[in-house]
């Protein structure tokens, strides 16, 4: 499932998405992706930018087993 929504405290955009279910050594894990993009000229920018943030949460252990975020501001 996608989902896209407008920030309300500047012109960012959010979107979600399902990434399903994956067994994770050997534990099922549940994913999402969080994807916000930066229009270009926003904060000096000449580009849109995108901050992408993966997670991963085990109902098993009730807890997040892993998170990936690619932000291109900080490398």
């Amino acid at each position: 499932m996608r989902e896209t929504q407008q920030s309300k405290e500047s012109n960012e955009q959010i979107k979600h998405e399902d990434l399903g279910t994956q067994t994770i050594e050997g534990l099922s894990a549940q994913g999402k992706r969080e994807t916000v993009t930066i229009p270009a000229g926003q904060i000096g920018n000449e580009r849109p930018i995108e901050i992408v943030t993966e997670t991963w949460f085990s109902p098993e252990l009730q807890h997040h087993g892993a998170e990936e975020a690619l932000r291109p501001t900080t490398g």
